[in-house]
């Protein structure tokens, strides 16, 4: 019997701003590949791809953005798909002062995940799809999908130390949550590489691996 196929669905902003709230910098240098194998059963799935959705934060310091971009190249040669959206300004006021201001909202990450994740559905190219994310924005979709193709299975991906959202949970097939365990078993490697060794990434030194693990207790 052959093996089902998977394919992971990840929301970049939503992981990276639960990772960056562990105060632990190291843990950004994160093997998405390695990671999505931790939740698959290898004699039954096989890990199809993984897809990473995200924005350059272009509104961000020069330093941020080369991290950021050596990030996602590491990742590149690792396989992932990277599906990028973009910050758009947005006039704001602030709700105390009033004061009006200039901030930066991303966009289309939402709808580049609900359009792929049901266009993939459609060409059957998986059977189980695991959706890293704790945005309710995405029930509509899991719904549909799980509504046209009810032998698919759609898993939710908590990020870790994050609220569950109960409504992201009732719509999916099942949970799962990634722990500090996962992100420190998950690390690329400090550099990395193509197969013919060519094409070279170094860690950033932001991320190198010199923070404890911190202790937090966890959110239920």
């Amino acid at each position: 019997m052959s093996r089902k196929r998977v394919i992971s669905f990840i929301d970049g902003f939503n992981l990276y701003h639960a990772i960056d709230g562990l105060n632990n910098p190291s843990f950004k240098w994160l093997d998405l590949r390695k990671l999505t194998q931790e939740f698959i059963h290898p004699e039954r799935e096989e890990l199809a791809h993984v897809l990473y959705f995200s924005t350059i934060a272009s509104h961000r310091n020069q330093a941020a953005q080369i991290r950021q971009r050596t990030y996602l190249r590491a990742l590149e040669l690792r396989g992932v798909k990277i599906i990028l959206g973009q910050f758009k300004q947005k006039d704001r006021e602030c709700s105390k002062c009033f004061a009006r201001y200039t901030g930066f909202e991303e966009k289309e990450t939402d709808v580049n995940i609900a359009l792929t994740l049901m266009d993939l559905a459609y060409q059957d190219a998986y059977d189980r799809a695991i959706l890293v994310t704790n945005d309710s924005d995405q029930v509509p979709t899991i719904r549909k999908v799980l509504e046209r193709f009810p032998c698919k299975s759609v898993t939710i991906l908590i990020p870790p130390f994050t609220r569950e959202c109960n409504e992201l949970i009732r719509t999916a097939s099942a949970k799962a949550k990634i722990t500090t365990m996962h992100l420190q078993k998950c690390q690329l490697s400090e550099v990395v590489s193509d197969a013919s060794g060519q094409v070279v990434v170094k860690r950033p030194k932001e991320y190198a691996n010199t923070y404890p693990i911190p202790i937090i207790s966890k959110i239920s």
